[in-house]
């Protein structure tokens, strides 16, 4: 019986100490470019190589490090503790009073291992604060959008906030989301009407090669600033690679870009009918239905070809288009 209850006491202990190891995370690990105290204060290792420096701000006192890899004395500063440890450590486990010990992983915040004379700034907070402190200020870029979106859409039980909307697609942007970037450049668009700004945040986003981005941000980039020439080429080529990519909407928008023209100038009936071709093979009937238009009816004697242009027609009234039957009885006084 004594035997059983001192079990049941162990496993209770090992229980304990397993849980209270887990208390403690890191919210954040940043290289302080401007801190020089890893080159102002510098230790060196046993082989006199100089260290780099981890400046730990925790809510428990920090009393040690796991293994041989702090150089010297660990040195207080109110919250904060330095910790110096020789370059190209991929991470370290550190020893609290109160939480156990806390694993480091670099490459978890983007950093392979550590610089000689770079200073590191990293914060460990209560696990259950980092989760309250992640549902309202997020630092993952895709949860930054989402929440920039709640704002913009008023969903979720968020109101309605252009102030809130501007912060967090911002703060995804800045991380590199293109979605977000996107997002940003619509915002400038929409709420502030700087579409300087607006093309920018646009461009960053094409850039990544998504194909429905850069067709939304054509799109967008052609709706409010279709005066300026030099944005508007840059939304075709935006619109054109994407439709390069096989994405429908954009290889429509090419259509409609050449056959109706953004200005009058831009109309081109032979690049009209290239695009219309690649849309027809998408088995759209009304790209059949303008192929044979201006086959008929180009002012381009290089398209006008009355014989293609009742193919064309022929091949939309078998997709259901009754307006192209009526084209092709006009056709027979040719």
């Amino acid at each position: 019986m004594y035997v059983r209850q001192l079990l049941l006491l162990i496993i209770c202990l090992l229980f304990s100490l397993s849980s209270r190891g887990q208390q403690l995370a890191v919210k954040r690990m940043a290289l302080d470019a401007g801190d020089l105290s890893a080159s102002t204060q510098r230790r060196l290792t046993s082989d006199g190589k100089p260290c780099a420096l981890l400046k730990i701000q925790a809510v428990d006192n920090i009393t040690g490090v796991d293994g041989d890899v702090a150089v010297g004395d660990l040195q207080r500063t109110g919250t904060t503790t330095w910790i110096y440890v020789p370059a190209g450590i991929f991470g370290i486990t550190i020893a609290t009073e109160k939480n156990g010990s806390v694993d480091i992983n670099f490459e978890d915040y983007g950093y392979d291992l550590v610089n000689s004379l770079c200073t590191y700034a990293i914060t460990l907070v209560d696990k259950r604060q980092l989760v309250l402190d992640e549902k309202d200020n997020p630092t993952d870029a895709q949860k930054q959008y989402q929440m920039g979106l709640d704002y913009e859409l008023a969903r979720n039980g968020r109101p309605k906030s252009a102030a809130q909307t501007k912060r967090w697609m911002t703060a995804a942007a800045q991380q590199g989301l293109p979605e977000a970037m996107y997002g940003l450049g619509r915002y400038y668009a929409r709420e502030e009407h700087d579409t300087v700004t607006a093309v920018q945040w646009m461009e960053r986003a094409a850039e990544k090669g998504d194909a429905e981005i850069q067709f939304r941000t054509a799109d967008l980039i052609l709706k409010y600033s279709v005066k300026d020439s030099l944005i508007k080429q840059k939304a075709l080529s935006l619109m054109e690679q994407a439709a390069r990519q096989d994405y429908v909407a954009a290889i429509e928008g090419m259509c409609n870009i050449y056959d109706w023209g953004l200005w009058p100038t831009d109309m081109d009936d032979e690049k009209a009918v290239y695009w219309y071709e690649q849309l027809s093979a998408k088995g759209v009937a009304e790209a059949d239905y303008r192929l044979g238009w201006l086959h008929a009816y180009s002012s381009n004697p290089k398209v006008r070809n009355i014989s293609k242009a009742r193919k064309w027609y022929r091949s939309a009234a078998q997709k259901g288009l009754n307006k192209a039957k009526r084209r092709l009885e006009e056709l027979k006084r040719f």
